[in-house]
């Protein structure tokens, strides 16, 4: 998924809408390009994200070819209680659960970098015992964090803009 502030609602692909088995209704939007060209939306729907342990609802606005596949704008940015840090250069999103709260960030690193091994140290040195979440949990986030490291290098990288996740 991309994160787009420039977008106010959040978008998905229709092909990656269809797999999540979510219902898609009629809509009255209308939308176009960054080019201000039309593009073709077919309906609207609910989506569940998940973060972690975390899951929550997120409209969406179906859109016939979406190149990004999933767009999140401030729709999402709004829910998440989003802020940036421009000098640097991270987004953190804060997310509620039953168990604890939670804050992702996200910053740059270009993949192939020196920085992509930091994102394994940075992964192995990850302290998240003031975290309320259960000790198992926070265990089993670690690992899953560490299996699956190489998604978090390069991820979002567009038009030179580069993210890395980051649980504080």
């Amino acid at each position: 998924a991309i994160v787009d502030t420039g977008a106010s609602s959040n978008w998905i692909d229709h092909s990656i809408f269809l797999r999540t088995g979510c219902r898609l209704k009629r809509t009255r939007v209308r939308a176009g390009g960054v080019d201000g060209q039309p593009v073709e939306v077919v309906g609207e729907g609910k989506i569940v994200v998940r973060l972690a342990k975390l899951s929550f609802n997120v409209n969406v606005v179906v859109m016939r070819k979406l190149p990004a596949g999933i767009l999140l704008g401030l729709d999402f940015l709004r829910r998440t209680e989003a802020t940036l840090d421009w000098e640097r250069g991270w987004l953190t999103l804060s997310l509620s659960h039953r168990s604890g709260r939670f804050e992702v960030r996200a910053l740059g690193v270009e993949a192939g970098s020196e920085e992509e091994e930091d994102v394994q140290s940075l992964i192995q040195e990850l302290d998240l015992s003031e975290s309320s979440v259960a000790k198992q949990d926070r265990e089993r986030l670690r690992d899953l964090l560490i299996e699956f490291a190489d998604v978090f290098v390069g991820l979002g990288k567009v038009e030179g803009v580069f993210h890395r996740i980051k649980v504080p």
